[in-house]
This record gives C-alpha cells, structure tokens and sequence, in this order.
C-alpha cells in the first residue's frame, strides 16, 4: 500500500490515468473532429472542460478514435489573457502557440520559419503559415479553453473572427472551444463580432455530471491506485455526499482514502 492519495487533483487533469469517464464525449468530439467539424464545448465552471481538453489533444486518446496522431496537432490556448489583445497580437500568439506545439510534435527546429513574421503580424502572413503547414498534410485543432475571456475583448471584431472561419474552408483547420454558455449566448464587449459567420461552423456539446456508473468507475479506480479497495457501503456512501460530479466526488473520495490511511498507519 502507499501513501499516496490518488484523489489529489483540484486543477485539470493532464494525465490520461487519472482521468474517467467522458467516453460518449471524447468519441463525439474526436468523430466531429476526424470529419473537419468544429466544436463548442459547453459547460459549468468546474465541471472538467479542461481536463477532457487535456483528454482528447492527448496522442494516444485520438489515435484510438482513427485520427493520425502523426497528422493531428491539437494546440491548446488558455483565452485568459486575450481580454485586450489586438488582431495582431492573436495572430502572433496562435503562430507561437502552433510553432511550441510542433516542435513538441516533431523533435525539430524546421517550424522557426513560422515565426520569420512582420510586426506586427498581419492575417496575411498568418493564413500563410497556416497554408504551409497544412500543405504538409497536417490537420491543425485550435483548442480555444476559456473562450468567454476572448469575447470580452472589444478589439475582435467580425473580421478578425471571419478570418477564423475562412481558415477552415480553405484549409485542414478546426476549433474546440470551450465555455459556461453557447458561443452565441456569450456577452461580446464588441456586439458586431456576432455577425460573423464564425460562430454557424460549430457543433455544440454539453458537459454535465457523470454518470452513476462513471462517478463509482472513479471511485473505485482511483482508490485501486493507493492499494485500497473501498467497501460497497462507503461508495453508496461518498455518492449520497458527493453526488456525480468530478471535482465533489474528488474531494470526498480524498477525505475517504486519508481517513482510511490514518487508521492503517500509513
């Protein structure tokens, strides 16, 4: 047995062993994906958006869902700090972002010529690299997380979100967003970004609470990890306290696994 209470995740989850449930949701969204569809990730705050953002950008998850993961470059993009961002400082941002990732990807230092940008960078040279990389037979996802933060922003308007859109007509491109509401329920700081034909290429999926048969799958894989089989009662029992959702069911399954160590001496 080991010390180690495997229920200590308060934040996302990056690693795939810790992670359950949300099957139905990372095949719906891989298959939208695999078919060059983009897709809005709808939820509440804590939910685990994030952490099934982590999921499905993982090689591995997609590869098992038929997308090459020599092809697919998933590039995550926390929006937190897009409030006041000019157009051009986007388009620098997603180029430095995509460049990480590739080389991440590849091992090499071939994507520099990304970066051999204007400034500041215009769309032009942006939907260039763009052009390049897809030219190469790569498929780029734009995971856009906390997508609120980036409606706020009063610079966006239709036309830098139009140039978004025109990037996967032309192009191997998609998005993932996620948020609290629908994109067109957001509050926009510039109302007129609304307009844009950006936010009609998007299918929208809802994140709720596990199911019974995921919150117990948690539960019970997650103890396993600290060598602890929990008894069916105190399942049932963290279940009534918790309920179905992942952040509550965490916690109240570390409170369980702590207890359960103190008393074994651990």
């Amino acid at each position: 047995m080991t010390s180690i209470n495997p229920f200590f995740h308060r934040g996302p989850i990056r690693d795939p062993a810790f992670f359950f449930g949300r099957e139905n949701e990372t095949r719906q969204i891989l298959t939208l994906l695999g078919n060059g569809q983009s897709v809005s990730l709808v939820g509440q705050r804590r939910i685990g958006k994030t952490s099934l953002l982590f999921h499905i950008s993982n090689p591995e998850i997609s590869e098992r869902h038929g997308l090459n993961a020599k092809r697919y470059l998933f590039i995550y993009i926390d929006c937190s700090g897009w409030s006041r961002l000019l157009p051009a400082e986007c388009y620098q941002f997603l180029l430095e972002e995509i460049e990480d990732t590739l080389l991440n990807h590849t091992g090499s230092s071939s994507s520099s010529s990304l970066m051999e940008a204007p400034r500041p960078v215009t769309y032009r040279h942006f939907e260039r690299s763009i052009r390049q990389l897809t030219r190469r037979g790569y498929h780029l996802i734009l995971v856009l997380d906390e997508f609120e933060r980036l409606s706020h922003n009063p610079k966006l308007d239709p036309d830098f979100f139009s140039g978004l859109r025109a990037l996967t007509a032309s192009h191997s491109v998609a998005y993932v967003t996620a948020s609290k509401h629908p994109l067109l329920e957001l509050t926009y700081a510039n109302t007129s970004a609304l307009s844009s034909p950006f936010f009609n290429i998007f299918a929208s999926i809802r994140l709720g609470l596990l199911s019974e048969d995921e919150s117990r799958w948690l539960l019970v894989e997650l103890a396993a990890k600290s060598g602890i089989t929990l008894p069916a009662p105190l399942i049932d029992h963290l279940l009534a306290l918790a309920g179905p959702h992942p952040l509550f069911l965490k916690i109240a399954g570390f409170q369980a696994i702590d207890l359960l160590q103190s008393w074994s001496g651990e």
